[in-house]
């Protein structure tokens, strides 16, 4: 799998849900849009409509396609490789680990 399906992201967007506005996620990290943890560099101040909130999903969601890519190397189902961009979604790609898995 190369990409999160669109009924993965589907998924994912109903479960992270849409704010237009910032506010503090479980883990207390400022967060916007759906479930867009901001940057240092980021500000939106008069929050931000759902186009907006859309396109910073899919660059977070390209980030984390990218990191399950790198570090899984046995085949994945579309259903395995959706719920693991979502775990990394979610855990962030900094936090995800940096050696590779291997089969075993």
């Amino acid at each position: 799998m190369t990409q999160m399906s669109a009924q993965g992201l589907a998924l994912l967007k109903r479960f992270e849900g849409f704010r237009s506005q910032i506010y503090k996620d479980v883990a207390g990290l400022a967060t916007i849009g759906y479930g867009h943890r901001l940057l240092s560099t980021e500000s939106f101040p008069g929050g931000l409509d759902e186009a907006q909130a859309i396109e910073l999903l899919e660059n977070d969601v390209r980030a984390a396609e990218l990191a399950v890519r790198r570090l899984v190397k046995p085949l994945l189902t579309q259903g395995q490789f959706d719920a693991l961009v979502d775990f990394v979604f979610n855990l962030g790609v900094a936090a995800w680990p940096r050696a590779p898995c291997s089969k075993s």
